[in-house]
């Protein structure tokens, strides 16, 4: 499975090497890719909040009390 960590370094790389080329398409191509993986980071992300805020999420609910 994918981690947001994991995602969010995918996306720095893509966003990187679109400054390094030099072909205009590419470029696009590559802060395309770079957003998107952000994207589904941040959804991930989303998702672990709210299965810790959850009231109605048993094992949520603990993990937050322990905070």
């Amino acid at each position: 499975m994918e981690t947001s960590s994991y995602l969010r370094e995918q996306s720095e790389r893509c966003r990187r090497l679109s400054h390094y080329s030099t072909d205009p398409k590419l470029q696009v191509s590559l802060r395309t890719l770079g957003d998107e993986y952000a994207t589904r980071a941040d959804a991930i992300e989303h998702d672990q909040i709210m299965r810790e805020t959850d009231p109605d999420d048993a094992a949520g609910a603990l993990v937050s009390r322990r905070r």
